[in-house]
């Protein structure tokens, strides 16, 4: 009854009908004792009212408390039993203009009962299964929560704020999610068009790109339209920000196929990405290695990161032209899908990485481009490190895979699959950070008289696929500045789906299961112990719980914590 039961507030401005029903004789103080009144408020302060709001129940009618335990019930009840629940029913008491223009206090009241709402539903989403279905319902929450941030009125843009910065600390991947960037740049780039408009001229409301549902009213005046479009500017520019703060890869993927996506002479949303990634995108290599004083006197010019994020850009959008020309002039898919296999492959056996590097962005620009799905494809784009080992070959695949993913979400899952498996053909071959073993593994042999020379082991590639610095002991400067951490591949991938699926994260522990010894003291399968791969393997660091048994696997130094404890000895050592 209460989903279906319709909202207890009139669907127009006029409050005539509130007005009538306030003053029903049915409802008047006069119509129950004084005990009874104070009875129900302090069911009100029981269930709604915190004790700060002690005063506004004070001066509530017997009418006016018997409306508020109502729509308390009513949207409480909606929310715990809507297959869908939304925050859009109590956001319509919120607007309504008599409630707004109540001087007894019901607005400030109504907003309890919406902060109530607002934990059952966050407590609702979190028991939810972490599958793509929950993630598309919270875009659709943060969408609609952005939206509401722009609102015509002040009282309604605060408390969207606040939802926004709850919903956001109880869902981190929200700030890095491809929708929920892309949404919020789409509403910038609207609202300043209105900057544009006659103020003297009715204007139509701004409907959101892909929500039909949801619209935006545009203010009156010029000086107020400027505030909201700088206003929004400043919320978008610290979610950007703490965004690339924690998952920096990710981010300025979903930023490059942004710009890649909307090529326009004027475009707001696109000025704003462009002006985040000058700013927070951090430094170069040349620069990662400067200390904070020496990284202070220089220009941003020669300590920012942006050409990579230009040139990144610039092949993305060079790749997909180019294989839209080659389909026109081949004119089959299937055959200019085998030919790009093929130059792959032959790339990978003559070694040579330039023309690996060009194959394998016109295999992953075809696999973006084409509506469908092709599994030679997709396996050539992630096994072809595996064929080639080497650094160039590995920080292409990188590349590929981050644009693979901001372009084709859908394929996320089947790419993992793809990408784990070639990292356990990686491991059977032995190749980089699972070489076989030479000589002793203690640290300072090296340093005896009569110590041996102890060959390095070839891990660059598998530090560019765990660790995306070329350089991992050494601090950057942009830590001391931005307090920003150099992020890893894997370790920034676990960070994205650990939060929005449990399968997939079961499939990166189960990578861990598999990187490791299965038996104390087996020096025929374990990681390299040379000195010379510590700086990777005490990188990644993956902490997953299920229920109703705990899993930590930490990939400390080696260590990996099972609940039998096993290996730590061998593991440590």
């Amino acid at each position: 009854m209460a989903v279906k039961c319709p909202h207890l507030v009139p669907d127009t401005s006029s409050w005539s009908e509130m007005r009538d029903l306030l003053h029903s004789p049915a409802v008047l103080n006069s119509s129950i004792p004084l005990s009874q009144l104070q009875e129900i408020k302090n069911q009100i302060l029981e269930l709604i009212v915190p004790p700060e709001g002690i005063k506004e129940i004070a001066y509530l009618s017997f009418a006016q408390c018997t409306y508020l335990l109502s729509v308390y019930w009513l949207e409480i009840l909606r929310v715990q039993n809507s297959e869908k629940p939304t925050l859009q029913p109590i956001f319509k008491y919120l607007c309504a203009t008599w409630i707004q223009h109540d001087k007894s206090g019901m607005w400030n009241c109504i907003q309890y009962v919406a902060d109530h709402i607002f934990e059952t539903l966050i407590e609702i989403l979190s028991k939810m299964p972490k599958n793509e279905a929950r993630d598309m319902e919270l875009e659709d929450h943060i969408q609609f929560l952005l939206v509401n941030f722009n609102h015509v009125h002040n009282t309604i843009r605060i408390l969207s704020d606040k939802y926004l910065s709850q919903l956001i600390d109880k869902f981190p991947h929200l700030l890095w999610n491809r929708c929920v960037l892309w949404s919020m740049l789409d509403i910038l780039h609207l609202l300043s068009l209105t900057l544009e408009g006659d103020v003297n001229e009715e204007a139509a409301p701004l409907v959101m790109p892909g929500r039909p549902d949801l619209s935006i009213e545009i203010m009156d005046t010029m000086v107020a339209r400027e505030n909201i479009v700088k206003d929004f500017e400043s919320r978008c520019q610290s979610i950007i920000q703490e965004a690339m703060k924690w998952a920096p890869r990710v981010t300025c993927s979903h930023l490059q196929e942004y710009l890649n996506q909307n090529i326009s002479s004027h475009h707001t949303g696109v000025a704003l990405a462009m002006e985040c990634v000058v700013h927070f995108i951090g430094s170069n290599t040349q620069s990662a290695s400067l200390s904070a004083s020496l990284f202070s006197r220089r220009p941003l010019c020669v300590t920012t990161d942006a050409a990579n994020f230009v040139t990144k850009l610039s092949l993305r959008s060079r790749c997909l032209g180019e294989i839209e020309s080659l389909l026109k002039q081949v004119g089959d898919e299937k055959i200019l899908m085998g030919r790009l296999i093929d130059d792959l492959s032959l790339a990978c056996k003559e070694k040579n990485n330039e023309e690996h590097k060009k194959a394998l962005w016109r295999a992953t620009a075809l696999l973006i481009f084409l509506p469908g799905f092709s599994r030679n494809l997709l396996w050539a784009v992630s096994w072809s490190q595996v064929q080639l080992f080497t650094e160039e070959v590995m920080s292409t695949a990188v590349d590929c895979w981050l644009w693979l993913l901001s372009a084709r979400p859908q394929l996320e899952l089947l790419f993992l699959q793809e990408m784990l498996s070639s990292w356990q053909c990686v491991v059977d071959k032995r190749l980089g950070l699972f070489s076989g073993q030479e000589g002793s593994t203690f640290p300072l042999e090296r340093c005896s008289p009569c110590g041996k020379e102890q060959t390095s082991p070839y891990v660059t590639p598998h530090r560019v696929w765990i660790q995306l610095d070329s350089d991992p002991t050494r601090p950057t400067a942009l830590e001391l500045t931005l307090s920003n951490v150099c992020k890893q591949f894997l370790s920034e991938l676990l960070e994205s789906v650990k939060y929005s699926s449990d399968d997939k994260v079961s499939m990166m522990v189960s990578l861990l299961h598999r990187s490791l010894p299965g038996t104390v003291g087996d020096i025929d399968r374990h990681l390299n112990r040379h000195i010379s791969t510590v700086g990777i393997r005490f990188r990644v660091n993956v902490k997953y719980y299920s229920k109703p048994n705990l899993v930590s696997c930490q990939f400390i130094g080696l260590r990996y914590v099972s609940a039998a404890k096993r290996r730590l000895d061998h593991l440590i050592e």
